[in-house]
């Protein structure tokens, strides 16, 4: 059968997300994360550079990183993805159809492996996709939300009741770039009720 417009759209899309190697990108990432339990809470910022090789703590709220910051930075880096565009191949397989906008929306109901990981875990499987294709001559995905099913367990101890991962994107010159993510969590832990906000803001170079 002959592809549907909005299926050739993804193609596209997905054709384009294959093209983008990790070692093409250099960006430096500023990652604000609050965590909110009771009458408690703290925010830490930092930043870290990509340069298409290899990761490099910048700075831990403004100041340079401790040897010990250094050290749990590196063993959190080593299990991570590289962020970027080239991520989106992880839709391969999703739905596609048309909303009343006329734009094009791909939704996967099951995520592959490592397509999310958090505290150096895959909760990959606990996760649908949707994603929403900027209408117009250039179809590039514009948002992505990545969210839990149900509420799921994580290292025995902690209890995750929802979780939402937003990640923007947008035209650099002809190139779509991942700019910001924001990912809300909220859950528990030995009890004690508890959220978490990570927003991450990408400058390219």
């Amino acid at each position: 059968m002959a592809a549907t417009p909005a299926e050739q759209v993804r193609d596209r899309v997905l054709a384009e997300a294959r093209a983008i190697s990790p070692a093409a990108l250099a960006y430096d990432r500023t990652i604000t994360v609050t965590q909110a339990g009771g009458s408690e809470k703290a925010t830490q910022t930092r930043v870290d550079r990509w340069d298409g090789k290899a990761w490099t703590l910048v700075s831990v709220d403004g100041k340079p990183p401790s040897p010990g910051d250094v050290t749990k930075y590196r063993k959190a880096a080593s299990a991570a993805n590289v962020p970027g565009y080239h991520r989106l191949t992880t839709l391969a397989g999703a739905a596609a159809t048309t909303d009343t906008q006329g734009r094009t929306v791909l939704r996967l109901a099951t995520l592959p492996k490592a397509s999310v990981i958090t505290s150096g875990k895959d909760v990959s499987e606990h996760f649908i996709a949707e994603a929403v294709v900027a209408g117009g001559p250039r179809p590039y995905v514009q948002q992505l939300r990545l969210t839990a099913r149900a509420p799921f367990r994580m290292m025995l101890v902690a209890k995750v009741e929802s979780f939402v991962t937003v990640s923007d994107y947008r035209l650099d010159g002809n190139t779509p770039r991942l700019v910001r993510q924001v990912a809300d969590i909220r859950g528990s832990m030995m009890g004690k009720d508890g959220t978490q906000r990570v927003e991450t803001i990408f400058t390219y170079r």
